[in-house]
């Protein structure tokens, strides 16, 4: 008996729809950090002034594809991130990671970058590196925690530019998990 071409494709659609979200495979990164300077604190709001820990949560494929890269880095967009400064959270905007490796001249080093803004204009960021090459042993998204302790470069910054405060202190990758595609917004 001869398969009726609709009812084919329709096999194909629904293939594909169960598939497709086996396939994306997302990973969380979650760095945290504390903002334990403030330049021109006056500037700054109330929850800046009080050198919060931060904490960033990014959601990013397992298998993504650089939106660039070069010999030494490698950018990529996340699904979703979102920053916490004390109690409250900020989606962030145009996030990406950058796998850094520069393995050779006096600034060489090993680091992953996570950067964005916040709707309020602050900007974002979180660099945990380290000399050592098994920190960062390859472009790909990392999928396990970074081997080793973080030894250079591992630090938070959030800045206005509008408002003239900035705030920095230390930072680092504390954890890289596999995240239930069902729990991923837009997954």
């Amino acid at each position: 008996m001869p398969i009726n071409p609709a009812f084919a494709f329709g096999l194909v659609v629904v293939s594909c729809a169960l598939i497709s979200p086996l396939a994306a495979q997302p990973v969380t990164i979650t760095a945290e950090g504390q903002l334990e300077h403030v330049s021109n604190p006056s500037l700054a709001p109330p929850l800046i002034r009080e050198r919060p820990r931060t904490f960033v949560s990014v959601v990013i494929d397992r298998q993504a594809t650089p939106i660039s890269s070069d010999q030494e880095t490698a950018t990529y967009r996340p699904r979703s991130a979102t920053l916490t400064i004390g109690d409250e959270s900020f989606p962030l905007q145009d996030a990406v990671l950058i796998v850094e490796r520069f393995p050779h001249g006096p600034s060489s080093g090993y680091a992953y970058l996570i950067r964005g803004s916040t709707q309020l204009g602050w900007f974002f960021s979180l660099r945990s590196g380290s000399k050592s090459p098994s920190y960062v042993p390859d472009f790909e998204v990392p999928t396990s925690l970074p081997v080793g302790e973080p030894d250079f470069a591992h630090d938070v910054t959030l800045r206005d530019e509008r408002f003239g405060w900035d705030a920095y202190g230390d930072g680092a990758i504390t954890m890289v998990s596999s995240t239930p595609t069902a729990f991923v917004r837009g997954g």
